[in-house]
């Protein structure tokens, strides 16, 4: 059983749980099972809770190098999956609960509950201290996102605590930054959008020389469509195709699952007792506006371009 992945590849197999161990060439990254870890600290956990799955992302700030892995194992969890965060210790092995007995579980998640009110509670009180309006709003958005957070948990785990609503306190901090907020916001937005049609040049630049062959980094932008490539393996017999979201898959699945998916596209599919694997991946849809398979969601226009290219249909 193949055990070593590509960098790009691995957190797709672990999100997918196509293999029950991997790591990366040079051994930085792995996973066992339901755990992925960049170096020895667990940054990810798929658990069941109460009959839920759910994918624990650790939201704890590491080194530049592990933050790339979180943003990089993030991004191959699946689009319908929960996800929790959790901040764990460092060098930890293990998000979730030490044992799934109900006991254990339960109270996980009501530890697991109290940390996102404190959390919710500190930057409340944070947003009180501050004195530029857009780092107030920022606290005060933080704690809307960790009362959310404990709301799912709460349905999630049938916990019978209560969630704060809100407080005076916040509301009357909303209001009174509202209105001197606005100004700022208006130049944020001018100076972002400045910067991502800065961003959206040389992604679009990047893009031609990846589907050209050559090794180029591409900066993530969820936005961006999906490409598609084709490259050998390192037999150098073997070919695949390669996404420029980082997945791979054999060239003949990926003309078997395009044949699969034209038959489809006008009526939509799920699987509904018929699956359709496309290399280590399942199809979870085809519609109108595209085909889902895991974490991907490809778009007809860059599907049928590929096709066309590859000469699987006729102009």
């Amino acid at each position: 059983m193949k055990t070593v992945f590509k960098s790009n590849e691995l957190p797709h197999t672990w999100a997918h749980q196509q293999a029950e161990v991997g790591r990366n060439s040079c051994g930085n990254m792995s996973f066992d099972k339901e755990r992925y870890f960049s170096y020895g600290t667990c940054i990810g956990e798929i658990v069941t809770i109460k009959g839920t799955e759910i994918y624990l992302v650790d939201k704890h700030s590491y080194s530049v190098t592990t933050s790339g892995h979180q943003s990089c194992m993030c991004r191959a969890i699946p689009y319908a999956a929960i996800q929790l965060p959790v901040e764990n210790t460092r060098g930890g092995r293990y998000l979730g609960p030490c044992n799934m007995n109900l006991k254990s579980v339960n109270f996980w998640a009501r530890n697991l509950f109290k940390s996102y009110l404190k959390k919710a509670e500190n930057a409340l009180v944070s947003s009180y201290n501050r004195r530029l309006n857009h780092t107030r709003d920022r606290d005060l958005a933080e704690v809307a996102y960790w009362l959310k957070e404990a709301t799912r948990l709460k349905i999630i785990a049938k916990l019978r605590l209560k969630v704060p609503v809100g407080t005076e306190e916040m509301a009357t901090a909303a209001k009174r930054t509202a209105k001197r907020a606005v100004a700022y916001r208006k130049a944020e937005a001018k100076r972002r959008t400045v910067q991502q049609l800065e961003q959206a040049k040389k992604l679009k630049e990047a893009l031609v020389s990846w589907v050209a062959g050559q090794n180029v980094y591409l900066p993530w932008d969820c936005k961006s469509p999906i490409l598609f490539r084709v490259r050998k393996e390192d037999d150098g017999v073997k070919r695949i195709i390669e996404t420029s979201h980082g997945a791979n898959a054999p060239y003949e699945d990926g003309k078997k699952a395009f044949r699969f998916a034209i038959a489809r596209r006008t009526k939509g599919w799920r699987p509904n007792g018929e699956t359709f694997k496309l290399g280590e991946y399942v199809i979870q849809s085809i519609s109108e506006l595209g085909v889902i398979v895991g974490c991907h969601h490809m778009k007809w226009p860059q599907i049928t371009a590929f096709a066309k290219a590859q000469g699987w249909v006729k102009d």
